[in-house]
């Protein structure tokens, strides 16, 4: 169970899914914690789970609304922890939507290239005879060099066949997200979350043991 936010023009389709909208922002980015807490999710594969069938579980609004509540939040101290949960809210969903040219600063005439490499922390760059390499941001390398993959494979040992190329300005544009990264502030979430809830310590090793 997992539970996405977007704020695109969509036209969902009730029957594969279920929506809840706000005119807040803050407050559906709150919702949206609560819903992918470890707490929220021990409670529907208790009471729903649907054990060995492909379907899962099915969750609907109405469950939400009678077995799902947000934590009282009644204090200043439990105003700034939600204050700080819907910041990091924010900041995982901002993962998504970094681009390889956030990491490296492709500063090149340079239109088009024929291969693209990591060589330690530098991206290369070749065109014909010509080569380009620029420094990669600190502790990126990895994560552009998984970016690459993604786009490119690796099969033939080049991340570009030779009859292909690629323009820098996509080069720039290719998704480099970090969902290693993104889990971290996602777990920073769920512990700010049972803390409001008031879950003790030994009560969240079970819930995140749970299967």
């Amino acid at each position: 169970m997992k539970f996405y936010y977007t704020d695109a023009d969509v036209v969902p389709s009730m029957s594969h899914c279920q929506i809840i909208s706000s005119d807040s922002k803050e407050e559906i980015f709150f919702l949206f914690a609560v819903l992918n807490s470890s707490l929220t999710r021990c409670i529907f594969e208790a009471m729903f789970s649907l054990g060995n069938e492909k379907v899962g579980m099915f969750v609907a609004i109405t469950r939400l609304k009678d077995f799902v509540r947000p934590p009282l939040v009644d204090t200043p101290a439990k105003a700034s922890a939600k204050k700080k949960i819907v910041d990091l809210v924010g900041k995982a969903l901002a993962m998504e939507e970094r681009t390889l040219g956030e990491f490296v600063d492709i500063d090149t005439l340079m239109h088009r290239v024929d291969d693209v490499r990591i060589n330690v922390r530098r991206l290369v760059l070749t065109h014909g005879n010509g080569e380009l390499s620029f420094p990669v941001a600190r502790g990126s390398a990895d994560l552009i060099d998984a970016t690459l993959r993604a786009r490119f494979g690796d099969d033939s040992g080049l991340l570009i066949p030779s009859d292909r190329a690629i323009s820098v300005r996509e080069l720039r544009s290719l998704p480099a997200f970090d969902e290693s990264a993104q889990s971290a502030v996602l777990e920073e979430i769920d512990e700010l979350l049972l803390d409001l809830y008031e879950i003790r310590r030994a009560e969240r090793a079970l819930l995140r043991n749970r299967d």
